[in-house]
């Protein structure tokens, strides 16, 4: 059984753990989408966490949140989008409606955007899905998974994307072994959308010795 854990690349490193755990308690964790370089949120999620008022009028295709005497219209265009029948609505717009205008921080190698109330997760694939990707392309090599099959199975899994379509995941361990020798073994894999499939499409392996911990 894979027990593994699972971090996501960010820009800094006291949030090297996935943001959506490390701050469940203090922000409102939400599935977004980036459409032509803007974040886009889905409105009543946000509504509903928010504990806004939420009405849509289907003749004009036009929602409405309203918290604290504040409201936001939404009407599908251009700039309100429609995802599965649901309204997305940007990130920056319900930002600078009802908070302020305060900061969104954007990473680009978790797609995670994030302010003082909002986390969005833009990852077109979940992290378990990255990672049984991973462990299926390795068990189909022969030089990789005899390789696999000597680290320890505590090993880390780090997720760096480059876009939408294209990602590196790597699984990671630093370990002391039966001789007392310290490695740090690595197999890292490129994984691509190709049409609606994503497939690894290359895999490496390394294994360095390591100075003894102090």
């Amino acid at each position: 059984m894979l027990r593994s854990k699972i971090l996501i690349a960010l820009v800094s490193s006291a949030l090297l753990l996935s943001p959506l755990t490390a701050h469940a308690n203090n922000y409102i964790s939400l599935n977004g989408n980036l459409v032509d370089g803007r974040i886009y949120m889905p409105l009543r999620a946000a509504g509903n966490e928010m504990k806004a008022n939420i009405d849509w009028d289907q003749k004009t295709k036009t929602a409405t949140l309203t918290k604290d005497g504040i409201t936001l219209k939404a009407k599908v265009g251009p700039f309100v989008k429609l995802f599965d029948g649901r309204v997305y609505v940007q990130f920056r717009e319900v930002s600078d409606t009802f908070y302020n205008k305060e900061q969104i921080i954007w990473d680009k190698s978790s797609l995670i955007a994030s302010s003082n109330h909002f986390i969005l997760n833009l990852r077109p694939l979940k992290d378990d899905e990255v990672q049984k990707k991973m462990t299926a392309a390795i068990m189909n090599n022969k030089a990789a998974k005899a390789f696999f099959e000597e680290m320890p199975n505590d090993y880390n899994t780090y997720i760096v994307y480059s876009g939408l379509d294209k990602l590196t995941a790597k699984f990671s361990v630093e370990y002391t072994d039966s001789k007392g020798d310290n490695y740090l073994s690595e197999i890292e894999g490129v994984i691509v959308k190709s049409g609606v499939n994503w497939k690894v499409t290359s895999l490496k392996q390394s294994k360095v010795d390591m100075l003894p911990p102090h």
